[in-house]
Formats: structure tokens, C-alpha cells, sequence
């Protein structure tokens, strides 16, 4: 066989100078216009992932002021550092319903779900119909304040009983 029969098709465009070039111009366009497109500011939409971070937020900074307040009513100190993490964000549970179908022929048996959102129409259009919002968990609380190490016990105590959750979760530091 001769080397023309074994290059395919685009062996020969390449060869072509015209159309070598036309492939490089139209790469080069490309390039630029993902370079463009990440200087184009994107547009900020109001999500319910969106909604429920800045929820997380206010929720973390409002349980790490309470802290603070239990801390300095325990040690009389009004600088504490309160450090709290959270596991996820704010979680919403919407009503839905489910319909499921079964059809059955021989010994064979096939069954479909299926779930649709239940949609209510407000002042702002028609949005889905929430049911509960659950707060997120505490991953841990880091506290570090002045005091003794009864106010330290005493810390750890009243956090882990207001909070729920383990002592192994709170580490009080008092310096």
C-alpha cells in the first residue's frame, strides 16, 4: 500500500496548508473564548444551596455568641474565643407525593416510582411546599477563655448539655 492509502482523512486536511490553518485559527478562537468567558462576571442566582450556606452561617455565629454568653456568665470573662464547625448545612424537606405501579405477567414483576414536588402558587410565583427545616449538626466547639479548671469542667458540662452533643466534641481551653 502507498503512504496516501494509509493516512485517513484527516491525515490529508492536516497536510493541506489551508486547512491546517483553519483548524489552528478555529482552535485559537476557542482558547480565546473560554479565556473571555471566565472574565465575564457570572451571574449570582438565589439558590436554595445559597440560601441554606448563609443559613448555616447565621445559625453557627448565633450558637457561637450564645457560648460565649454561658462562658462569660461561668468565668466572669467577657473575651472569650468561641470556635464552633458544623457537619453540613441547612437541610429542607419538601412535601411531595409518590405514585407507584406494579405490573405483573408471569414471573416476572416490574414496579416504577415516581415523585413530584408539591408546588404551591405565592406572591412570588410557584415554589415547592416546605415541611421542615432541619438545623445542621455540630461537628465540634473549641472554646479557650481565662479560668480554672472547675470553670473548664463546668464549661464542657453546660456546652455539651445545651448543644447535645458528646464531650469529646467540646475541648475548652482556659489559659
Amino acid at each position: 500500500m502507498s503512504e496516501e492509502k494509509k493516512e485517513g482523512g484527516f491525515g490529508r486536511i492536516l497536510k493541506n496548508p489551508k486547512s491546517a490553518k483553519i483548524i489552528i485559527a478555529c482552535g485559537a478562537i476557542g482558547v480565546l473564548l473560554i479565556f473571555i468567558s471566565s472574565m465575564w462576571p457570572a451571574e449570582k442566582s438565589n439558590t436554595a444551596k445559597g440560601k441554606s450556606n448563609s443559613d448555616s452561617q447565621t445559625y453557627a455565629v448565633t450558637l457561637e455568641d450564645q457560648i460565649k454568653n454561658i462562658v462569660s456568665r461561668i468565668t466572669g470573662e467577657k473575651d472569650a474565643s468561641v470556635f464552633l464547625t458544623l457537619e453540613s448545612g441547612t437541610q429542607y424537606i419538601y412535601a411531595s407525593e409518590k405514585k407507584q405501579t406494579g405490573e405483573k405477567s408471569g414471573d416476572t414483576e416490574r414496579t416504577t416510582a415516581e415523585e413530584k414536588y408539591v408546588i404551591a402558587n405565592t406572591g412570588n410565583g410557584a415554589q415547592p411546599v416546605l415541611i421542615a427545616e432541619v438545623s445542621p449538626r455540630i461537628r465540634g466547639v473549641v472554646i479557650v477563655c481565662s479560668g480554672s479548671e472547675g470553670a473548664k469542667s463546668a464549661i464542657q458540662s453546660a456546652v455539651t448539655t445545651a448543644l447535645d452533643i458528646p464531650s469529646m466534641k467540646v475541648c475548652v481551653i482556659c489559659v
